[in-house]
């Protein structure tokens, strides 16, 4: 009898898009402006997920580049592997969640649970941001509670 062992790393990126951001330090954020979620207007930035984006960023040594547009647009960025991740407010009833990867939700407000999208089938980032959420859940909470 043979017996033959495998290791497989759990989980895994189709696309490798954890991979490539370490490689590349960079992160592409889409995003659609939805107060008090993100908004960034005249060089002003605000919002709940850019927050959590500026943090993400930060803890990864990741320069971060933010491309503007609707969420229909960066679905289809997204899909295509050309963005790492979606800001826009994305919550519980949002019809885009069979194109794209959506994290456990970071807050609950008005009854409506709120997630950040990530590219289908890219499962370690998903999870690394999932992990990051959690680590940070009071710090994501007192930014809920500031919100403008």
């Amino acid at each position: 009898m043979i017996v033959t062992f495998t290791s497989c790393s759990i989980p895994k990126d189709i696309h490798g898009t954890l991979e490539k951001i370490n490689k590349d330090k960079v992160l592409k954020i889409g995003y659609s402006n939805h107060p008090p979620f993100i908004q960034i207007k005249n060089g002003d930035s605000t919002g709940i997920e850019y927050k959590i984006m500026l943090a993400l960023g930060e803890e990864m040594g990741v320069h971060l580049i933010f491309i503007e547009g609707t969420e229909a647009v960066l679905i289809e960025k997204i899909e295509k592997y050309e963005i790492d991740i979606i800001i826009a407010g994305l919550n519980s009833d949002s019809p885009w969640k069979s194109k794209a990867g959506f994290t456990n939700p970071y807050a609950k407000i008005n009854g409506k649970d709120y997630s950040i999208a990530v590219p289908p089938g890219e499962n370690a980032f998903l999870v690394h941001v999932e992990k990051f959420i959690n680590r940070n859940k009071e710090k994501i909470k007192s930014w809920i509670n500031d919100k403008p």
